[in-house]
């Protein structure tokens, strides 16, 4: 019992946390165009001639490549589909990718920017961690728990 309530505390700590990095209130962040980079971009340690091009990913996803670079630095890698951070912060991976993914929980919004924790969810509680929330993802391969949203709190 001691066990069980121990794991239950743990993986409810991560699943909040990670899905308190998620801004439900997007539309009051984005009010300055001015402010978004539509440049190009390259991910540090790499050759400076081969950069991205920033303009054909949407408006609120180059926001968030904005914003992760200021908080965490260069990304590490940048492509035309996602550019991502490796160990930022607390977290494994973060991605901010050019798809957004339409979400209406807890209020409607687009998807685009994902963190990645190093946790082991055991496997007869996957089930209960997607529906509680379903942004939430498990890769038991990897060892891996991430969760979708669009803007990282505040």
């Amino acid at each position: 019992m001691k066990y069980r309530i121990h794991w239950q505390v743990n993986i409810v700590a991560v699943a909040i946390i990670m899905i308190c990095s998620c801004n439900t209130e997007s539309d009051n962040t984005i009010n300055n165009k001015d402010s978004l980079n539509t440049g190009q971009i390259s991910a540090s340690g790499r050759n400076e001639n081969k950069k991205t091009d920033l303009e054909n990913y949407p408006e609120r996803p180059r926001l968030a490549i904005q914003e992760m670079i200021v908080k965490y630095g260069a990304p590490v890698e940048v492509s035309s589909e996602s550019v991502v951070w490796h160990n930022a912060g607390p977290y494994k991976r973060i991605m901010v990718t050019k798809k957004e993914v339409p979400h209406d929980f807890p209020l409607p919004h687009m998807d685009f920017l994902e963190h990645t924790v190093s946790y082991n969810v055991p496997t007869d509680k996957v089930d209960d961690l997607v529906a509680f929330d379903a942004s939430m993802t498990v890769n038991k391969t990897a060892g891996e728990m991430s969760a979708r949203c669009d803007l990282e709190g505040h």
